[in-house]
């Protein structure tokens, strides 16, 4: 019998002893799924291992945990033996509850076509969804995983009881993209909850993963598919200028999530890295309402689509238009790719800004991944960025920190881009 542990530290560890309770109703079923604080929820391990902030070693200090100070500075073992580490558990948390629906969902008696399609799909995105979270954190690139031995566990069930299966991270793609396939033809094409997935979400985030697999055609396609959809980008222009200046549930969000929040995105000595803040214009409205300047100098990113320091993870129609906007460049029209970037800007720029005009692909697409960079900051994509970006020698960076007076680095395609599976989870594998 499916259950749900309702306060169980990791569905991976076999021996739950906490309450269970299965859901047995449509309405259940729903209330798991609208659960979004928990299950809309990514990997922030992103934020703290790229190169969109800095901290000083007092800022280091206050981090809840050790395993963030360590990673920080990319230590490659940064995990203690009994440590619980919630990028790794909340999205396989989210993979449970989602194995329960679609297992519970067959067996409810009387329920319409549109409910069952509904709950069925939503279970599946956000499966797929969970997988693409912990693929960027804890297997190296796409195009490296036929000669990699890095796996994940595949949880396609919500039997607890069943041998922990470790796959070759291809049949992690593969899961994704078959949920992905399904969910599409069973999702609504509108929703009144942003948290709920529709079949536009589906769209946009294919867009995101090709991207991260270098399929820029593939990623094009999606792209184009998100961007026919009715939509509207918001005017920074019409923005006032405040701490914490966005609405959650903004004109721009497909498919609101957030990322899973740690001491580090919220302390007041973590300043955005010096070289982004400088990239922003002074006509740039982005570099007001992304940032607040505090008391004791340093200047935090306060730009979330959240409404709360929480940074947003979800699905958004500017990274859709930059995603465009590169594979354009990349294996496309330049003057499209162009007329994508410009249609995002002259929303980012205040009245008067003169859009680019730009004939040339390599200059285009140098000047997306800048503004990729910029519209982007803190919303975890960053860190999959470098890891494709690293490939190509011209676009290659190694991210520097110093802590107690020596350097740490972070070079270009070092296996330190994919986090170690955390020993608690390997431990309770082994049992």
């Amino acid at each position: 019998m499916a259950i749900i542990c309702t306060s169980c530290d990791d569905f991976l560890d076999a021996k739950p002893t906490k309450d269970i309770v299965t859901p047995n109703t449509e309405q259940a079923l729903r209330a798991l799924l609208d659960n979004a604080e928990s299950l809309n929820r990514l990997p922030s391990i992103s934020v703290l291992c790229s190169d969109e902030f800095i901290t000083n070693d007092a800022g280091l200090r206050v981090y809840s945990s050790q395993w963030l100070r360590e990673l920080y500075i990319w230590n490659p073992s940064p995990f203690g033996p009994d440590e619980f580490i919630a990028d790794w558990s909340s999205p396989y948390q989210t993979i449970f509850t989602a194995n329960v629906i679609l297992e519970e969902l067959p067996k409810i008696q009387g329920l319409s076509t549109e409910a069952f399609n509904d709950l069925k799909g939503s279970a599946l995105f956000l499966r797929a969804l969970s997988y693409y979270g912990l693929s960027q954190i804890f297997l190296p690139t796409y195009s490296e995983l036929q000669s990699s031995d890095a796996k994940l566990v595949l949880r396609t069930s919500p039997n607890i009881n069943q041998p922990i299966n470790y796959v070759n991270g291809v049949e992690i793609y593969n899961q994704i993209f078959s949920d992905l396939e399904e969910a599409f033809e069973l999702l609504p094409e509108v929703s009144q909850y942003p948290t709920r997935p529709v079949k536009n979400a589906v769209n946009a985030l294919l867009a995101r993963i090709y991207l991260s697999m270098e399929d820029y055609d593939n990623a094009l396609t999606y792209a184009n598919r998100t961007l026919s959809e009715d939509h509207m980008l918001m005017d920074y222009n019409e923005i006032p200028v405040r701490i914490l200046p966005f609405q959650n549930f903004n004109s721009e969000v497909i498919l609101y999530a957030e990322l899973i929040n740690y001491t580090f995105t919220a302390v007041l000595t973590s300043q955005v890295e010096p070289s982004l803040l400088a990239s922003y214009a002074t006509n740039d409205l982005r570099s007001k309402l992304f940032f607040t300047l505090r008391p004791n100098g340093f200047t935090n990113f306060t730009g979330n689509y959240t409404q709360i320091f929480r940074h947003f993870g979800g699905l958004a129609y500017n990274e859709v238009y930059l995603i465009a906007a590169e594979a354009e460049a990349r294996v496309g029209s330049v003057n499209e790719g162009l007329n994508y970037l410009n249609q995002l800007l002259i929303n980012r720029y205040e009245s008067g800004w003169e859009p680019y005009q730009i004939n040339n692909r390599e200059e285009l697409l140098n000047l997306v991944l800048a503004e990729r960079r910029k519209e982007l900051a803190f919303r975890g994509t960053r860190w999959s960025d470098l890891r494709r970006l690293n490939k190509d020698p011209r676009f290659q960076k190694t991210i520097t920190r110093i802590v107690e007076g020596e350097e740490y680095r972070l070079e270009p395609n070092s296996p330190k881009y994919v986090i170690p599976i955390p020993p608690r989870e390997l431990a309770f594998d082994a049992n």
